[in-house]
């Protein structure tokens, strides 16, 4: 089953780059799942605009009229149900890696999100159109964490 997923057009496209890595990809939109607020900056005021509805939006709604104690709740929930999607997807990729012919295609899947990342690290990154040309907070915050729980028995 690995190998025919690794095989598939839509495991790497032919012509990658960050935001069809993220959409378009086998493993992109598992990993696009997430709690963090997706934005864009809209060209013509320069003010981040919601991309879908934010969790915080869903989960937070009126917390200042709430208990402490029921945004307490709230808070742990989403914690929640991030750890356990972040859990699955560290199954998955762990379970790819133990085939041998399927190691190769998963560390190339990362070098290339990383790679068309990268941008990520220039200056005033946050401001702009170099924002269009990664992929969102969750995606890479997932697959940092799937990386972490990954290399967590060598440190």
């Amino acid at each position: 089953l690995a190998a025919s997923i690794a095989e598939s057009i839509f495991w790497l496209s032919p012509a990658p780059s960050a935001h069809t890595l993220e959409h378009n990809t086998l493993l992109g939109p598992f990993f696009r799942l997430s709690c963090l607020p997706e934005t864009q900056t809209d060209p013509m005021t320069g003010r981040s605009v919601p991309m879908r509805h934010p969790v915080g939006q869903l989960c937070f709604a009126d917390c200042t009229r709430r208990a402490k104690s029921e945004v307490d709740i709230a808070v742990e929930n989403v914690r929640v149900q991030l750890h356990a999607s972040q859990g699955a997807l560290h199954n998955v990729v762990k379970g790819m890696l133990k085939d041998p012919n399927m190691q190769d295609k998963i560390f190339t899947w990362i070098a290339t999100v990383l790679k068309h990342n990268e941008i990520r690290t220039r200056e005033g990154y946050q401001f702009g159109f170099l924002m269009a040309r990664s992929s969102s907070n969750g995606f890479l915050f997932n697959l940092l964490s799937v990386l972490l729980k990954l290399a967590k028995p060598f440190f």
